[in-house]
């Protein structure tokens, strides 16, 4: 924009293009200060940012797999599983036991620790749920 040699300093270039552009600026910037004011526009944001734990997806070990299976255990018994997923349930876990069994039976003679025993009978518990949730006589 150029100015003049004399007379007052312009604000606009000479378009009314500018001159619309800065009056709608400036009615804006006022009308936002009285919403503000009135409280019809709030300066807090409209939506909260929840954080959110996120686990693994599979439990890393024994003990990890001891508690898992145990969740599945009272989600069985509550029926937060329905019955009709038991067959599915029983054949993953009759694979990890035979896997589990082969491992034990390959294995160098050791010690036992005390987390296999609980897990084994974690899942022999599991698979009774599961048979006695697939008998049509005591679903729900």
């Amino acid at each position: 924009m150029r100015q003049n040699a004399t007379g007052r300093l312009l604000r606009y270039c000479r378009g009314r293009a500018c001159r619309q552009r800065a009056y709608e600026a400036r009615t804006a910037s006022r009308r936002l200060q009285a919403d503000l004011d009135t409280g019809i526009v709030r300066t807090e944001p409209a939506e909260r940012v929840v954080e959110r734990v996120v686990r693994d997806r599979y439990p890393r070990s024994a003990a990890g797999w001891e508690s898992a299976l145990e969740e599945l255990r009272t989600q069985l018994t509550d029926g937060t599983i329905e019955f009709w997923h038991a067959d599915r349930i029983r054949q993953a876990l009759a694979g990890a036991i035979a896997q589990a069994q082969l491992l034990a039976v390959s294995a160098p003679a050791a010690p036992r620790p005390v987390v296999d025993e609980r897990l084994e009978e974690s899942a022999a518990v599991l698979l009774r749920l599961a048979v006695r949730a697939d008998d049509p006589r005591t679903a729900r």
